[in-house]
């Protein structure tokens, strides 16, 4: 009986979370920013622009379950980020993660974000500004790649309900042409960034760059060799993936050959850990 409740309760929140979805709209007309929590406890302010604050904002009802927003990339960060650590976020966003790894490094950790869309890396560094978070946190508008120039970014404009559809921005996006915005960006490898910046150690990288993801990693083959990052987590989708003519498996075959093993451990997502490492 008691599971039946429970069941009925988790059923009741995700009616609440497609209730909050159709609100949303409304909701940004009444306020700029807004508090919204994560799984495991965190609270961050954020400004109302892009997807990701309005799913978040919707999914409040769950977190009382465990069931919030990617709870379990949530309980990674929690677990596995250290004080002190070097942190990259790659695919930043609006910078829910990039709070949250602030937070866990504290003030003698360091974190790096990356953003290459001009008004979403305008959101993050406003929502940095709202929490106070940015003593510890360097923002750059590039995006990590396979090569250091310049690339297209696409931007959806109609994804979803009161949204401005920034979670999905992407190099290559299979949407009409009449329906994305265009935006060229900086490139770098995360090599060349590393020899250009003087870092000596990373030890935690999140990855979410709609299915560019081995692109990243075939511009961070050095820094897998020789910094020897702990832990990286990040965002694979066949789907995506194949729009840029690989695989999932490609990225495992690259990880394990720079002396990772691989794990998925929810849907989409996947964590890299250094050998040796439990």
């Amino acid at each position: 009986m008691k599971s039946l409740f429970a069941l009925i309760r988790v059923f009741v929140a995700r009616l609440l979370v497609w209730a909050r979805l159709e609100f949303w709209a409304w909701k940004k007309r009444w306020t700029s920013e807004i508090a919204l929590s994560l799984e495991q406890g965190h609270r961050f302010r954020f400004n109302t622009y892009g997807e990701i604050v309005k799913i978040l904002y919707a999914h409040q009802p769950l977190n009382r379950y465990g069931k919030g927003f990617e709870y379990q990339t949530v309980a990674k960060f929690t677990t596995l980020v250290k004080p002190g650590d070097v942190v990259l976020d790659v695919g930043a966003n609006v910078g829910m993660y990039t709070l949250l790894a602030s937070k866990l490094v504290g003030p003698a950790g360091k974190v790096y974000a990356f953003e290459p869309v001009h008004a979403t890396h305008g959101a993050l560094n406003e929502n940095l500004r709202l929490n106070q978070a940015g003593e510890n946190v360097k923002t750059f508008k590039i995006a990590l790649s396979n090569a250091n120039g310049t690339a297209q970014m696409s931007i959806p404009t109609s994804v979803g309900r009161g949204s401005s559809s920034d979670a999905f921005n992407s190099f290559q996006l299979d949407t009409d042409p009449s329906d994305t915005g265009a935006e060229v960006v900086e490139t770098i490898k995360l090599d060349t960034f590393v020899s250009q910046h003087g870092l000596k150690r990373i030890d935690f990288i999140k990855v979410d760059i709609e299915g560019a993801e081995l692109l990243f990693f075939q511009g961070a083959e050095e820094v897998l060799q020789q910094l020897r990052p702990r832990y990286i987590v990040f965002e694979a989708f066949e789907q995506y993936c194949i729009r840029f003519g690989y695989t999932i498996a490609d990225i495992i075959v690259l990880l394990k050959s720079a002396g990772y093993r691989v794990e998925n451990y929810a849907e989409w997502q996947w964590i890299g850990i250094r050998e040796n490492e439990v």
